[in-house]
């Protein structure tokens, strides 16, 4: 069934989504370009602040009146803007749907639609091309909430303070625009690890031509939604990242552009903190993945990330060790990972990948680690502005003592709109 679906949804975006010869294609989405810390890192990078001739792309609306330029692309979404840009707005949305289908015990549950994200987004500049603005929600579930509000002040590429709710710099794929992401989710072991969004201050800089990156800050450490600080304690968290061989983009999707040199980046993060601490699970009616709450801990967390891209090929692996103080006073210990390797056989429109991941919640007992393993397959439309996701995955709990719920097989399709 999954395959009848599959192939339908392809045949349909292919025949009716003007696509556009690959030269003209290739460039606006996936071309290594400047990491831009104004960019909401859920969605696609704004324009550089210096003025630029309106692209030849059918894709793309312009106009113009004295002192004002206004229109629409697919990398920029809907803008307005003034000649030096030091005012501007774009508008943008991020949408994502998926069928999926799984081998769950719940027949009720086995087969579903889901609406995963409704984001638009609001970002531009203020007084100065280096004064930028984003603020983004999220419309899909059982209700809107705010995701970003924050606020750029970066006179110089290495210097610059980010301030409001925003990503924290843990992890190179958490950090990674969602559109721009591989598989249609984060790895299990990132869902375990990573510090989710946050309210704080951050200072951050890509000096020597982006050889070199750095984030530094200070949060709330409750995540997003509280209101304010719930305790007595801070969530201290460090980024650094070297790019020897030459900036590489926050993208894990390079080889939609027509030329890929080799680059390699590597990059260790850390934070410690009070923190809200979450474990892997599968659903217990869905027989997915999933993410448990369980309660407050004070937490140790390291984690270190290479990506490598040369042409039609990227690699990208990232490992993680917690030491955490339950707040009844013992300790535990974790450590999980993920690699994907993906390759673009039919540039710029189809890629294969495939991704294993691994979480142990507890070295100290046996037994209760979480494994996936997942094939993936992608058809780019429109690059990473319109693609669709056929994934197949393969999760096993060590926890599950009943066959049916200690593997469980799930196919998921994914169509994504993003501009």
């Amino acid at each position: 069934m999954l395959t009848r679906v599959s192939f339908a949804l392809a045949f349909v975006l292919a025949s009716s989504v003007p696509v556009r010869p690959a030269s003209a294609q290739q460039v606006p989405v996936a071309a290594p370009a400047p990491r831009d810390p104004s960019l909401a890192r859920d969605h696609v990078e704004p324009a550089s602040a210096v003025p630029a001739p309106p692209p030849s792309d059918p894709l793309t609306l312009h106009a113009t009146a004295p002192g004002v330029e206004l229109g629409f692309s697919p990398d920029e979404g809907a803008f307005v803007r003034n000649a030096d840009r030091s005012f501007s707005l774009q508008i943008g949305l991020l949408v994502q749907v998926r069928y999926q289908l799984s081998s769950t015990p719940d027949p009720a549950r086995e087969s579903e639609f889901i609406v995963r994200m409704v984001r638009p987004q609001l970002r531009g500049t203020v007084l100065a091309p280096w004064i930028r603005y984003v603020v983004q929600a999220e419309l899909a579930g059982t209700g809107a909430r705010l995701l970003d509000l924050q606020i750029d002040v970066q006179p110089h590429e290495a210097i610059g303070l980010r301030v409001g709710q925003f990503l924290t710099p843990f992890s190179r794929t958490f950090t990674t625009p969602v559109p721009r992401l591989l598989f249609p989710d984060f790895s299990i072991a990132n869902d375990a690890f990573r510090a989710d969004r946050d309210t704080g201050a951050m200072i951050f800089g890509t000096p020597f031509d982006g050889l070199f990156e750095y984030d530094v800050g200070v949060f709330n450490g409750n995540r997003i939604d509280q209101g304010g600080n719930d305790d007595d304690e801070m969530l201290y968290m460090a980024r650094l990242v070297a790019s020897p061989l030459g900036r590489v983009a926050l993208d894990e999707t390079p080889a939609l552009a027509a030329h890929v040199p080799f680059r390699v980046s590597i990059g260790v993060n850390g934070y410690l903190g009070e923190i809200t601490r979450t474990e892997p699970r599968v659903d217990a009616t869905t027989g997915l993945p999933t993410t448990a709450t369980l309660g407050i801990e004070h937490q140790r967390t390291l984690g270190a990330d290479v990506a490598a891209q040369w042409e039609t090929l990227a690699f990208q692996a990232e490992i993680y060790y917690r030491d955490a103080t339950l707040v009844d006073g013992t300790t535990r210990d974790a450590i999980g990972g993920y690699a994907h390797l993906a390759w673009m056989f039919f540039r710029p429109y189809l890629d294969v990948a495939a991704r294993v991941s691994v979480v142990d919640p507890d070295l100290a007992t046996a037994g209760d680690v979480l494994r996936v393993v997942e094939g993936l397959i992608d058809f780019y439309a429109l690059g990473n502005h319109l693609k669709l996701q056929l994934r197949y995955a393969n999760t096993t709990d060590e926890r599950q003592h009943e066959t049916a719920r200690a593997t469980i097989h799930s196919g998921t399709l994914q169509t994504q709109l993003a501009f």
